[in-house]
């Protein structure tokens, strides 16, 4: 597969580009394979679990920090005090969808 379609120079030096082929949609998640576009390695994965594990590993292989951002956790703390409050709405938004 030619990579002409990728516009480099708008890139920045931490942008990585990767193509995902989803063969198969099993058990409420999905295998196939991932290319990683800049170092041409490819890998098949068995779940989207794997899938975002394989890119974090390239991304982290190259430097980019693995995450600047705040997973949800078990722990009670002052980003998530509204934890109450969102369950309520996503409650009443799935109420109102039926």
């Amino acid at each position: 597969m030619e990579n002409s379609n990728i516009n480099h120079e708008k890139r920045s030096k931490n942008d990585v580009s990767f193509l995902v082929r989803i063969v198969f949609r099993r058990n409420t998640s999905f295998q196939g394979v991932v290319h990683w576009l800049d170092n041409n390695k490819k890998r098949s994965f068995r779940s989207s679990l794997e899938l975002v594990a394989l890119m974090q590993e390239a991304m982290s292989e190259i430097g980019i920090p693995e995450t600047d951002y705040t997973l949800r956790s078990w722990k009670k703390d002052q980003f998530y005090q509204n934890t109450e409050q969102d369950e309520v709405n996503i409650i009443n938004a799935a109420n109102t969808k039926s």
